[in-house]
């Protein structure tokens, strides 16, 4: 059995060993012989596990009557791994306990019908496309039942559009790949009713979409909106294109994405790929903007997204939440994102005020990002920017099992993972290099920029660089920089260099091959190997650059003398001498075992792992 799944490689690596064995005790219709089932009176049942019900019996049977194929002892679901068509008026009904995977296509038509059924005495099971299946129906006129639920067939993005605009609560589905080239260009969401019930693309790819938007206002995507009891699934939107082409002036608000401008509801199994999206034109950044919301998806999701993928190059302008995934999720609302990622570049042209993350630009209220992942590099501004490789600003609950391997860059507050975390970061990491604005200041950290949440069993291994009076840390710019909200950093460690500039007299700027600058937080358990310089003035400690926090707040913290280039054992901070709880490791006492105070059922050490340094067990260098 395969699934279309756009979750990260350790997911998918899970998930293909869970899927191999669901397979093994599948009911699975192709080629072979019949084996493990029992037909009476055209329903075929398996028998056993790895059941086979041929494909050709099951068009011959379908010629003369309706035919039910139903999974069970042993084999608890259905996977179609060979195409099925049929051009009778006959129903075709799959009945499984627990999955229906449609790997290969299915092809009503005649006017036939479908009725597919998960869960049925079961659990965990789920309706599933793979990239090479997908249900077409000759005939709009057709029954097609998905779980009891009846819906409404549609051939064309218009068509589509006026169903949901009679009956916003009805199931609605695409029975057909669709290019949209013909319908010119849209001025505002194509389909502007909210969405209450359900839609289902079957598998099926609706291209080249283009929206030219002059007003810049309103939910923009190929949905407007999709409300709290909407659902939209089992969609690919390919090769769509869509701009905010309003001049300079006083814009409003916009929620942009590629398949919903606000999403309440859920979105599952669903792909935004081969496109382009565009914020507001004309503008230098200044001016009364209010903030639009920009994302691959979703330009706000304030409901769950799970299974997503999204491959759009985004380009905003000033005040803008843009993200690979989603804009920006809202602070009164809690907001789930799970096995999902994006591969676009976010890039934003503004002077001042955006927030960018590779997957999510401002994750604002409670939720959580769970096995998530973004590729694409991403660029503040120069002024109040938030950058981060996979968030750019992290107010929610967790960000756990996630990552980023792109290039951050222009960021005042930036880090491979996150600008800003205020949440709890777990088990995730950063390959990416990351960049601070040039104009000096902000905070640069490997995995995160400013952390005024909890960093636990995380590591980073690109590059930070900041300019004058910066503070930068191989792992995290600044911990607990606002007093009211305590941060922690335990069991992590960073691999990558840490420079900064040129430091004012008196001021607080520092590198750290770990922290730039901690102020009133807790790092312990932890360490960092890179090499960390700076210009005049700005503090230099071989983990912590700048250290401000309450005696005992680190406890069992290390750094490499021999390769981040501070071989004095006093300057574990650039501002202490012999700061208490920092101990200098040479890189063979490091490689050697897991140091004091670690705790052996987090940490390992292995000689072909992480280059014999120590490593996270549940969270292994890839």
């Amino acid at each position: 059995m395969s699934v279309r799944n756009f979750a990260g490689t350790a997911i998918v690596i899970v998930t293909s060993a869970l899927l191999c064995g669901a397979a093994q005790a599948a009911l699975v219709v192709h080629g072979g012989s019949l084996n493990n089932m029992s037909c009476v009176h055209n329903v075929c049942t398996a028998t056993g596990p790895n059941a086979v019900m041929n494909v050709k019996r099951l068009q011959n049977m379908l010629s003369n009557a309706d035919v039910t194929l139903v999974a069970g002892n042993g084999a608890n679901d259905i996977d179609i791994e060979t195409a099925v068509t049929w051009t009778s008026l006959h129903r075709l009904t799959l009945d499984a306990p627990r999955s229906i995977a449609i790997d290969k296509h299915v092809s009503v038509a005649g006017t036939g019908a479908l009725t597919l059924t998960t869960n049925d005495g079961g659990s965990g099971g789920t309706l599933s496309f793979a990239a090479t299946g997908s249900v077409y129906f000759w005939d709009t006129a057709s029954s097609l039942i998905i779980n009891g639920g009846t819906y409404t067939l549609c051939r064309s993005v218009s068509a589509l559009a006026a169903a949901v605009a009679a009956h916003p609560a009805n199931n609605f589905a695409l029975v057909n790949n669709y290019d949209a080239t013909p319908d010119g260009a849209y001025a505002a969401a194509p389909i502007p009713t909210t969405l209450t019930g359900a839609f289902d693309g079957l598998g099926n790819t609706i291209s080249h979409v283009k929206i030219q938007n002059t007003t810049n206002t309103g939910n923009i995507g190929l949905f407007a909106k999709v409300g709290t009891t909407g659902a939209v699934r089992d969609i690919i939107v390919s090769q769509e294109y869509i701009a905010l082409t309003k001049p300079d002036g006083v814009y409003t608000a916009a929620n942009v994405g590629g398949l919903v401008g606000l999403n309440t509801g859920s979105l599952e199994n669903v792909s935004v790929v081969k496109s382009a999206i565009k914020g507001a034109s004309g503008s230098k950044g200044h001016g009364p903007f209010l903030f639009e919301s920009v994302g691959g998806i979703a330009g706000i999701s304030d409901g769950s997204i799970v299974n997503a993928f999204a491959d759009a190059a985004l380009t905003t302008r000033a005040k803008t939440y843009s993200g690979g995934l989603v804009g920006s999720t809202d602070a009164a609302s809690s907001s789930a994102i799970a096995n999902s990622h994006a591969t676009g570049n976010v890039i934003s042209k503004a002077a001042l005020q955006t927030t960018a993350g590779g997957l999510v630009g401002n994750f604002g209220g409670p939720g959580t990002i769970t096995n998530s992942y973004a590729t694409g590099t991403v660029s503040g501004a120069q002024i109040i920017g938030y950058a981060g490789g996979l968030v750019g600003w992290f107010g929610g609950t967790t960000i756990s099992g996630s990552h980023a391997t792109g290039a951050v860059s222009q960021a005042d507050l930036g880090g491979g993972l996150a600008g800003v975390n205020i949440g709890t970061i777990i088990d995730s990491y950063a390959t990416g290099s990351v960049g601070g604005i040039t104009i000096g200041g902000g905070s640069v950290g490997g995995l995160v920029g400013v952390n005024q949440g909890t960093v636990e069993s995380s590591f980073a291994t690109g590059a930070a660089t900041g300019y004058a009076n910066a503070r930068v840390g191989g792992l995290v710019g600044d911990n607990a920089v606002y007093k009211r909200s305590p941060g922690a950093i335990r069991d992590c460690y960073a691999l990558g260099n840490a420079t900064a500039g040129t430091g004012a007299v008196n001021s607080d700027s520092g590198a750290g091959g770990l922290v730039g600058a901690n102020f009133d937080g807790s790092i312990s358990t932890s360490y960092s190997t890179g090499v960390v310089t700076a210009s005049t003035g700005t503090f230099i400690g071989g983990l912590v650059g700048f250290d401000q926090s309450n005696s005992g707040s680190l406890a069992s913290t290390y750094w490499d003398t021999t390769t981040s280039g501070i071989t004095n054992g006093s300057q574990g901070a650039g501002n202490i001498a012999n700061d208490p709880g920092i101990t200098g490791l040479t890189d063979g006492a490091l490689k050697s075992g897991i140091p004091t105070g670690f705790d052996s059922g987090i940490w390992g050490q292995n000689g072909a792992i992480n280059n014999a340094l120590p490593y996270l067990l549940a969270n292994p260098p890839s």
